[in-house]
């Protein structure tokens, strides 16, 4: 998935930001982060599921560069 890709879902979801809206990305086969938009306001909320941190994003652009990088970069073993 290209960056492009992930700006225009996180994008769509702002938009909806009413309707509870969750995506989830995947780093190789493992569910990575859970990402949605808070209800109501336009920050989007990334939760990284191997440690429970969550962070949060008013810019479409920082988040969607946050999510390319860590399910691009590869782990060590």
């Amino acid at each position: 998935m290209t960056k492009e890709n992930i700006r225009s879902i996180l994008q769509t979801m702002r938009e909806f930001q009413d309707v509870h809206i969750t995506q989830v990305f995947t780093k190789g086969e493992t569910d990575w982060l859970h990402v949605k938009c808070k209800t109501g306001t336009s920050t989007l909320e990334l939760t990284y599921l191997q440690t429970e941190a969550v962070h949060y994003y008013e810019s479409v652009d920082a988040a969607a560069e946050v999510i390319d990088q860590a399910v691009t970069t590869v782990s060590a073993p």
